[in-house]
């Protein structure tokens, strides 16, 4: 059996990279899942992909909806539950990255990285917190990175990022207060290989040039490439996801190969 039989649960921001890494370990260990993401086109490659897997098939629905609206929260929450009958984990996934000096960002750029970054995880917690709380159980994590706690990217997007620690810190506080068996753990990836960060132009910056350089100079891992894998950082949300993680509630658990100590 795996760590997630019988588990059903949410991940939002599915279509790629870390995302869908994540969506294929919580299949492969037994979850059933509704994956998220705003491309309907890249999100339904991408589910097909989790359920060809050798006994995946139908362990993956693919929903897309707007990060920020409580109605597709609540829909897609319904499907779940409609489908599986229970809701026992979310993770929140989905950003947007930058790298960009602070004079150079325009607002309508800032405005869509902190509801992307800040606003879209609060709104699905709220929404998952709706049946967890009722059920009391469950598991969310929310991925952050490793700029939530060493920033080194943009400015808005490592606030941004901080700020998502600093939310799964009070929302852990609260559930810890009023007694509900339902944990909240934020995952810290450092550079990960994905489609972004393989393709820097996709990101808007004015940082980019030297940003790997500096990444290397500032690293405690003397070594080229200090970029981790989805599937590590997968194996690091089941952990979070999981039973395995029962005593840990508020974490922030970097998972950089010990890059930025």
């Amino acid at each position: 059996m795996g760590l997630l039989t019988g588990k059903n649960g949410i991940i939002v921001g599915a279509s790629q990279g870390i995302g869908l890494g994540i969506a294929k370990k919580f299949v492969q260990e037994g979850g059933n899942i509704i994956m998220t993401a705003r491309n309907k086109e890249k999100l339904e490659a991408a589910c097909a992909e989790v359920n060809a897997a050798e006994g995946a098939e139908g362990k993956a629905i693919a929903m897309t909806g707007d990060l920020q609206s409580a109605e597709d929260a609540a829909k897609i929450f319904k499907t779940l539950v409609d489908t599986w009958g229970k809701v026992d984990f979310l993770v929140n996934n989905a950003a947007i990255g930058e790298m960009q000096t602070l004079e150079a960002v325009d607002l309508e750029r800032i405005d869509a990285i902190l509801l992307t970054n800040i606003k879209g995880p609060m709104v699905y917690c709220k929404e998952a917190l709706k049946y967890m709380i009722e059920q009391n159980s469950g598991s969310i994590v929310n991925v952050s990175s490793i700029n939530g706690v060493r920033p080194l990217c943009g400015i808005v997007y490592s606030s941004s990022k901080g700020g998502v620690n600093t939310f799964t810190e009070a929302l852990a506080l609260y559930l810890t207060r009023i007694g509900a068996n339902v944990r909240v753990n934020a995952l810290c990836p450092g550079f990960t290989y994905s489609p972004t960060s393989l393709n820097h132009d996709a990101v808007p910056h004015t940082l980019r040039d030297g940003m790997m350089n500096a990444i290397r100079d500032q690293s405690s891992v003397r070594r080229d490439d200090v970029r981790a894998t989805p599937e590590e950082q997968a194996n690091a949300a089941l952990f979070l996801v999981s039973d395995m993680s029962s005593a840990c509630q508020g974490v922030i658990l970097k998972t950089d190969h010990g890059s930025y100590l």
